[in-house]
């Protein structure tokens, strides 16, 4: 199967695994699954560095990207559908987070399940399968 990573769970997955729930650290240790994250994330990741707000990120931007490629995990880069699919989709009022929408765009475009812990999430998983 294949699933994409919401951005914490793609910091956890590298560097905070004891973090993750059991059903996760399952799915991400089947070698039969591929996981997908997105470039919208790394710039997340990077604003999120930039403000003060990864106070316990422990390593430098590029090295944690490498680490991404040496997990094996794919990167998903930013389409027009994607951004097509944000315009459709009926987000919930509460739920105003841009990377977060973007993601859930993403994943409903490309058909892929998302990891999260993001309880937020769950407002769309009538159209996206949404994994912890």
């Amino acid at each position: 199967m294949d699933y994409l990573l919401d951005t914490h769970v793609c910091i956890w997955a590298i560097a905070e695994q004891n973090k993750l729930s059991a059903k996760v650290k399952k799915i991400l240790h089947n070698p039969k699954n591929r996981f997908w994250v997105s470039k919208v994330s790394l710039f997340e990741i990077a604003v999120k560095l930039k403000v003060g707000k990864l106070t316990e990120f422990k390593t430098s931007f590029s090295e944690f990207v490498r680490s991404i490629y040496l997990s094996g995990y794919e990167m998903l880069p930013v389409k027009d559908e994607h951004l097509e699919s944000y315009t459709i989709i009926d987000f919930e009022e509460s739920h105003r987070d841009p990377f977060d929408r973007y993601l859930l765009a993403a994943s409903h475009f490309e058909n892929l399940a998302i990891i999260t812990k993001d309880e937020k999430f769950e407002y769309y998983s009538k159209i996206i399968n949404i994994i912890w």
